[in-house]
């Protein structure tokens, strides 16, 4: 039981440290043009611009001029999971975005 009770609140704690890292990264002066960037070059990837500006978008992490981005929604036809991984350059180029498997609660 004591076990349990632990997994549950070190869960918990990495839930809220997640959430804080978030928002921290959402003050940050960069992240509108970031979330544009990521926007834009993830409707000229997928030619759905509807999906892409009705997404979710989060800042998971910034580091070496790499942000982590994850956008989230209905995807088109559930081709993959609902939970899009993008890295964005700090100057805006979408490196790279690939489906995400949402983490377990």
């Amino acid at each position: 039981m004591a076990s349990v009770l632990v997994g549950w609140l070190g869960a918990g704690c990495a839930i809220q440290s997640d959430s804080y890292r978030a928002n921290e990264l959402r003050t940050d002066p960069a992240w509108p043009s970031i979330l544009t960037a990521a926007q834009k070059g993830l409707a000229k990837s997928e030619g759905n611009p509807k999906w892409v500006y009705a997404a979710y978008y989060s800042p998971l992490q910034h580091t070496n001029g790499i942000w982590v981005v994850v956008a989230s929604g209905p995807y088109p036809l559930n081709k993959l999971s609902s939970d899009l991984e993008l890295l964005v350059r700090d100057d805006g180029e979408l490196v790279s975005y690939d489906s995400r498997q949402p983490a377990a609660r």
